[in-house]
C-alpha cells in the first residue's frame, strides 16, 4: 500500500484510511493481507514513512500527526540494519524542523541523511540527501556549499532512477533542486543565471507533472523571484497558477495562503494598497494558522 501525493482528495483519503487500518493490524500481529509476506522491521517501517507521506498533503508538513508519524519512524528505524529503509524517515523529520525553523534538528537530520547515503556506493538517495543538504546551507547562510549541493543533485539526475522519488520525498529532486538554486543564484547576484535557472525549474516541474512540485516551483521559482524584482505582472500570473493548482489538488492550507499573500502583494503592487494589504494579511495569517514559522513578521 502506498499513498501518492498529489492524487484526488478522494483517492488519498483512501489510501490514508488503509494505511491506519495495517498499521492498526500490525500492531496486534495480524498482516494485512495474507497473500503477502512481512518483514518485521522493514516493512513497519515502510508503512509508517508512506503513512507520514500521506499526511504531508493531507494535514501538511507541520502538522502535529505528521511529526508524530516520523518521529515514530524514526523510532523505528533504529531497528533497520539497511540504511536506505532510513531514508524516508529522514527526509520527513527533516521537512517538519524546515517549516517550523528549527535549524539544528534540521541541520542533523540533513548531516545524517547526507553521510549515509554517500557511504553506499551508487546510492539513487544521494542525490535527494544532496537536494536537502543544499536547503540546509541556503536557510543557513551557506550561499556558496548551498549552490554546490544544488548542482551535485542536478547532475546526479536520472530519470530512470530518480522520478518515483516526488512521491518519496515529496517533490521532484530536480526541479526541486534548479528551484531552490535559482534563488541562492540571485542571492549571490548572478541574475542572469538565476532567471535562466528558474525558467528551466518551472518547465521541468510542469514536465514532471506532480502538483506539489509544480506548486514549489510556482510559488519560488515564479511568485517570490518575481516579487524580488518588483514585477507585479509576472506575480500574479504565478500566484494565481498556484492558486489553480491547489484548488485543483486540494493541497494543504499553506499552500493557499502563500498564493493568498502573493496576490494581494500583485494588488497592493498595482495601486490597489488598502484590499492588497488586506489580502496579504489574510494570507499570513493562514500561514501562522499553519505553524509556518518564516510567515511570523510584525
Amino acid at each position: 500500500m502506498r499513498a501518492v501525493a498529489g492524487r484526488d482528495e478522494p483517492a488519498l483519503r483512501t489510501a490514508l484510511v488503509q494505511l491506519e487500518e495495517a498499521e492498526l493490524l500490525f500492531r496486534t500481529g495480524v498482516p494485512p493481507d495474507a497473500r503477502y509476506t512481512f518483514k518485521p522491521g522493514s516493512d513497519r517501517l515502510r508503512l509508517q514513512t508512506s503513512l507520514g507521506n500521506a499526511l504531508i498533503w493531507a494535514k501538511g508538513y507541520q502538522a502535529p500527526e505528521t511529526s508524530a508519524a516520523f518521529a515514530r519512524a524514526r523510532e523505528m528505524a533504529g531497528q533497520v540494519e539497511d540504511p536506505v529503509e532510513r531514508f524516508s524517515a529522514y527526509y520527513g523529520l527533516w521537512v517538519g524542523h524546515f517549516v517550523r525553523g528549527e535549524p539544528a534538528p534540521m541541520r542533523e537530520m540533513a548531516e545524517l541523511f547526507l553521510r549515509e547515503a554517500t557511504a553506499r556506493p551508487d546510492c539513487p538517495e544521494t542525490l535527494n540527501a544532496h537536494r536537502i543538504f543544499g536547503q540546509t546551507r541556503l536557510y543557513c547562510g551557506d550561499f556558496g556549499g548551498a549552490h554546490k549541493h544544488f548542482q551535485k543533485t542536478i547532475e546526479l539526475y536520472d530519470h530512470a532512477r530518480h522520478a518515483d522519488f516526488a512521491n518519496q520525498f515529496g517533490q521532484d529532486p530536480r526541479a526541486t533542486a534548479e528551484t531552490f538554486d535559482a534563488i541562492t543564484l540571485w542571492v549571490l547576484g548572478r541574475i542572469d543565471d538565476s532567471l535562466r535557472l528558474s525558467n528551466r525549474a518551472l518547465a521541468d516541474a510542469e514536465s514532471a507533472g506532480h502538483p506539489p512540485t509544480m506548486a514549489y516551483a510556482l510559488y519560488f521559482a515564479g511568485a517570490w523571484l518575481g516579487l524580488v524584482r518588483c514585477n507585479a505582472e509576472a506575480v500574479a500570473t504565478y500566484s494565481q497558477a498556484l492558486a489553480d493548482i491547489v484548488s485543483r489538488y486540494d493541497l494543504p492550507a499553506i499552500w493557499a495562503g502563500i498564493a493568498i499573500f502573493f496576490e494581494g502583494w500583485a494588488r497592493w503592487s498595482d495601486g490597489a494598497e488598502e484590499s492588497g494589504l488586506a489580502q496579504m494579511r489574510c494570507g499570513l495569517a493562514i500561514e501562522r494558522e499553519q505553524g509556518i514559522l518564516s510567515s511570523k513578521v510584525s
